[in-house]
């Protein structure tokens, strides 16, 4: 099947969810400019359903053109493989498994294979017949292994979609090698915060307790990770597995979940203990027979068993959103599987307000909470990013719940009462004092980021709604804002202000015409530029997000702004976090923004334009009526800027220019007498005005002549 655009494949799907919908767009997207394409989503926010509604619609392009096509879905487990089989059937998406002895129909369109079955040497030519043109590779953080790699050489020209919720490697090796880009979700946090994910309360050891220390002894395997004889030498001991039950009897008691072991005789043991309790529990592993593993599952979704421990089976595509809690008993240095196990606990359920999380080994130290930000665009490339917990301490600001579970018993400290917003303070409320600061901002000097910024963050927070705003997109919708005003003449930037250098250095990039909107401008940069870019093109701006808190937080070192912007004492309008790049509007603040969102732009436009000058070669009529711009463009825009002078006003009464709404080019063109136009060889019409050359006074000639 032939396709010139991937974009027109997408076809609106209302049975998904809004960010589903975006993923998709954004897949097809991508798909126009590279063959390999990595997604990034949360455990447990629908990845299987999102490719499903994604193969849907190849399906239908197929149909449509009559072309025959051949879809690739592989994973690396049976259960991985059974789940994507049911989710397509539940859709009616036609299908086959190529797994272990499955029955298999090569003329299907959709194929959903076993890594391993596919790659063996006795399916290779069976597989190379195959002629897939789409590749979907499911928990993609595995594709770097030697087997996942067959797979560009058995389709070289296919397109390829890895997903995962952690593109990550222990080895911080690049995904480079495979993939062209990366597509991120939103955070963890804005998905608890909608409601997708479940909130979670987390307990976790104390940095300098016993267990913590015994865990710093375990030794490193050659691959990085605690080595299970050495895990189960420290940590599968009578004193420690009693701290499980006595955390689980304390923070947890009645309710359902799973626990996570190191191996099978660690798993017996704990579940030997919480049966002993009283508990009725259940132990899965690898050699557990399948349709025993089955009915185990099925026994806890409806009630029958209240806990299942388990070694490694439940880390990938488990799901049972009623898990109450989860509890960790083998450390890890595995970011993948440490939050993996986690997010099994965070899927919501109709009657679960969240899910406890009890860490009884400490990970919260090594990888921060479950919602944490985390760069997941350099743990792609490969960069070795350190974790800092600082954001998360604070989030219980005001003191720790420490409690002693009985005398000479490890302690666990509350981490996280809830997971809901960094700066939420329910008891505070904005003052007229508060709504002052933020008018201050603008009583200074300053460039015209200052402006832009605020701009920029208003609009994104009104179209997303979301509390976590990414940096990176309020800057470079920064630089949208800001072109509309570089090209109008008569614009006075201050010398020390880089934003026109910037805009240049931007056009010369991406090879853009002078008269290009702002949206087009924006899409552009977001779309092509690549991080290098990014950094060098913002480096400049660095300080920006910190400077415009300077009325709550006076401006002595980013360091310091991001510090002490944490505070909920402060009241900023936001506290901007360096490490992971985001914005966090803080919660007082929410409501007042929406509710004044019209006022606040039209405040900053009008600051904006006094700063700027705008109106120095044009404050009065006669001036403006002179005034030439580059295109009828940027002079319908002047227009609508001076629509309430009464000059202006009687101009576009005089010749029926609509002010009421936004005035466009076309609205004034539709004015113009037939005879001023010139007439091309092809028919086209045109107006013979060099660039440049535009002005009121133009116009009134124009229209004028007969």
């Amino acid at each position: 099947m032939v396709i010139t655009s991937y974009s027109d494949i997408y076809i609106e799907d209302s049975t998904l969810r809004p960010y589903q919908q975006k993923a998709k767009r954004d897949i097809f997207e991508s798909w126009d400019k590279v063959d390999n394409v990595m997604f990034q989503m949360p455990t447990g926010t629908g990845k299987t359903r999102l490719f499903t509604s994604l193969i849907n619609d190849i399906n239908e392009f197929s149909k449509k053109n009559k072309e025959p096509v051949k879809i690739l879905i592989i994973a690396h487990r049976t259960e991985l493989i059974k789940q994507i089989v049911e989710r397509l059937k539940e859709y009616a998406v036609p299908c086959s498994m190529i797994a272990g002895r499955e029955e298999r129909n090569y003329k299907l369109p959709v194929q959903v294979a076993s890594i391993q079955t596919l790659t063996h040497p006795n399916n290779l030519e069976a597989a190379k017949k195959l002629k897939a043109q789409f590749v979907i590779i499911d928990e993609a953080h595995h594709a770097l292994a030697l087997t996942y790699k067959k797979l560009w050489d058995l389709y070289p020209g296919s397109k390829k979609l890895g997903v995962t919720a952690t593109p990550w490697r222990m080895n911080h090796q690049s995904f480079l090698d495979l993939f062209d880009f990366l597509i991120t979700s939103m955070p963890v946090k804005d998905f608890i915060s909608q409601g997708y994910l479940s909130q979670y309360k987390y307990y976790s050891l104390k940095e300098n307790s016993y267990i913590q220390k015994t865990i710093d002894e375990i030794k490193i395997d050659r691959f990085g990770e605690y080595s299970e004889k050495s895990m189960e030498e420290k940590m599968d001991i009578g004193s420690i597995r009693a701290q499980l039950l006595k955390s689980y009897l304390s923070f947890a008691k009645g309710k359902k979940g799973i626990i996570y072991a190191i191996n099978i005789k660690h798993a017996n043991h704990i579940g030997q203990e919480y049966e002993a309790a009283g508990f009725k529990t259940v132990s899965i592993d690898s050699q557990t027979p399948a349709s025993q593993r089955d009915k185990y599952v099925d026994d806890f979704k409806k009630g029958e068993i209240d806990i299942i421990v388990n070694v490694d089976i439940f880390s990938e595509g488990f799901d049972c959103p009623d898990i109450e809690f989860i509890q960790l008993a083998r450390p890890t240095r595995s970011l993948v599987k440490y939050l993996q196990q986690v997010g099994r606990g965070l899927r919501p359920t109709k009657g679960k307000d969240n899910c406890i999380i009890l860490d009884n080994v400490g990970m919260y130290s090594r990888f921060g909470l479950p919602d944490e930000i985390r760069d997941w665009k350099k743990y792609f490339v490969g960069q070795k990013v350190e974790v800092n917990n600082t954001v998360s301490r604070y989030r219980n600001r005001g003191g720790f719940r420490y409690v002693d579970l009985s005398e000479g018993s490890e302690a666990m400290e509350l981490i996280l009462e809830e997971s809901s917003n960094l700066l939420s303070n329910k008891k505070q409320s904005l003052t007229l004092e508060d709504i002052q600061k933020l008018k201050r901002v603008f009583e200074k000097k300053q460039t015209s980021y200052t402006y832009f910024w605020l701009l920029s963050l208003l609009h994104i927070y009104k179209e997303t709604n979301s509390t976590w705003i990414k940096a990176e997109d309020v800057l470079i919708r920064m630089l949208a804002e800001a072109w509309k005003y570089v090209s109008i003449e008569g614009v006075q930037f201050r010398s020390i202000d880089k934003i026109p250098g910037m805009l240049k250095f931007v056009q010369n990039l991406f090879y853009f015409d002078i008269n290009v909107n702002e949206k087009i401008l924006c899409d552009r940069i977001t779309k092509c530029m690549n991080y290098e870019e990014f950094c060098l093109l913002f480096s400049v701006l660095r300080e920006v997000p910190y400077r415009f808190l300077s009325p709550w937080i006076p401006f002595k070192s980013c360091y310091d702004v991001e510090e002490k912007s944490v505070l909920s004492e402060t009241k900023c309008l936001y506290r901007f976090s360096e490490t992971y790049w985001y914005v966090i509007v803080n919660e007082i603040w929410k409501e007042y923004l929406l509710e004044n969102y019209d006022e606040l732009i039209l405040f900053s436009e009008m600051s904006l334009k006094t700063h700027l000058k705008i109106y120095a070669s044009s404050s009065t009529y006669k001036t403006f009526y002179r005034t030439k711009f580059k295109s009828l463009n940027q002079l319908a825009k002047a227009i609508q800027d001076r629509k309430n002078m009464p000059d202006v006003q009687f101009f576009c009464s005089k010749f029926d220019l609509p002010l009421k709404s936004k005035l466009i080019p076309a609205d004034i063109l539709e004015r113009v007498p037939d005879s001023n136009y010139t007439i091309e060889r092809n028919g086209q019409r045109y107006i013979d005005v060099k660039e440049g050359q535009w002005s009121l006074k133009m116009l009134e000639q124009i229209f004028a002549k007969k």
